[in-house]
Formats: C-alpha cells, structure tokens, sequence
C-alpha cells in the first residue's frame, strides 16, 4: 500500500518507505493536492505518432514501443473501422500519418468452432464488431 493510504495516526513503523521522493509531484493526495495529467485519447495518439515519426533512430525504445501502443488501440478499439476513424481523424495534429496506418492495417482474422452433427471440425470466420456476422449455431434461444 501506498504511505498517503495508511490509517491516519498509526506509528511510523506501520508505514513503508516511500516510492517516490517526498517533493515529487504525483497524483492527489491528502498531502499531494496537484492533480494526475490523464490525455484524451487524441492527445495520446498524437504523441504516440511523434514518436513513431520522430523517434525511429535517436530512441529505437521509445519508437518500437509507440508502434505497438498504436497497433493495440487500433486494434481494441477498433479504429480501422469508418465509423470509428473519422471522428478521430479530425481531431488529431498528425492525421496524414494515422490515416495512412489505418488504411494500411490489416487485422488479424477471428474465427468461431464447433463441431458439427457428423463430428467433424467446423471454423466460420467472423467480424467480432458485428454480431450480425455470427453463424445461427451461435446464438442461443431461449
């Protein structure tokens, strides 16, 4: 636990040390009053995309690790998808870069299984976003 989420008045020895220097701004506390910085989405993906642009041969961490962020929001939240791009297109300082990622981003196929009346192995391919796209032997009646 944390030393600003022990019992108030409890003896010095109930208290770990620290994590962090004592002057060190963190988020609020009763004895941090300075609030946590949390970006919208927009401006994390507009740093993200400096890094990637920017980053490449001065801090290859830094770059592989934008990249992959980038790749995991794409990818979780969907944002190849029209309906979800082009709000946020228009939001970002860095559009050219992403519109060209999105369009260049290929996701991964996602397939349903069973096996069928005979025994025998069935995959169906599926659009996760769109339950339309669920074969009938998915969907339970009650």
């Amino acid at each position: 636990m944390h030393p600003d989420t022990k019992v108030p008045n409890s003896p010095p020895s109930a208290h770990p040390n620290a994590l962090f220097f004592p002057g060190l701004l963190r988020g609020r506390s009763a004895s941090h009053p300075n609030p946590i910085f949390v970006p919208n989405l927009t401006t994390y993906l507009d740093s993200l995309i400096y890094h990637a642009i920017h980053y490449k041969t001065r801090k290859p961490g830094l770059w592989a690790v934008s990249l992959w962020q980038l790749k995991n929001l794409t990818r979780y939240l969907y944002l190849e998808l029209d309906h979800q791009q082009l709000p946020l297109l228009i939001e970002l300082e860095e559009y050219e870069f992403m519109e060209a990622y999105l369009g260049r981003f290929v996701r991964k196929p996602r397939f349903v299984y069973r096996r069928d009346e005979k025994g025998e192995f069935e995959a169906t391919r599926v659009r996760e976003w769109d339950p339309k796209s669920l074969p009938e032997w998915c969907w339970t009646n009650k």
